[in-house]
């Protein structure tokens, strides 16, 4: 009887994607490796803003998490990132420390303005943030009456 031999394979993570790689015939030492997506850094559109309301999308939270960190992550390659990033409600989560805060840390690295709702951050207890800052509904209002775009998740 023939025994089979185990496949050559390589789990890499890049950007907060995972690749699967399966190589038959080969010797896995000199498998490519998957290229790192670099963020696109086109300027900010400062007439667009992106109101988050929740920090998931949708009604199944353990899904909806899911989706709202690859809608995050998505938006740092977009090539046209907006302006203007609002948090408000239990979206203020997203600026703690996780998974989503390094995606809108890169956005605030990439020029785009982080405004975190100081009222919703003071209802969850948030009391740092890794990304943003804390704005009074004034600012905001303000923020989002100087956009012309306006996209609400």
């Amino acid at each position: 009887m023939r025994r089979k031999m185990p496949i050559p394979h390589t789990l890499a993570e890049v950007d907060l994607s995972y690749y699967l790689t399966f190589v038959r015939g080969e010797d896995p030492s000199v498998m490519e490796k998957p290229e790192r997506k670099r963020p696109v850094r086109n300027e900010p559109d400062r007439k667009t803003a992106v109101l988050l309301r929740s920090d998931s999308i949708g009604d199944e939270k353990s899904v909806g998490r899911v989706l709202m960190k690859e809608f995050l992550n998505s938006l740092r390659f977009a090539k046209r990132i907006p302006g203007t990033l609002i948090l408000m409600n239990s979206a203020v989560r997203l600026a703690e420390s996780s998974g989503s805060s390094f995606c809108i840390s890169e956005l605030e690295r990439a020029g785009v303005r982080i405004i975190v709702c100081m009222t919703s951050a003071e209802a969850y207890g948030i009391t740092s943030m890794s990304a943003g800052y804390p704005a009074s509904m004034d600012e905001i209002v303000s923020a989002l009456s100087e956009a012309s775009k306006i996209i609400t998740v």
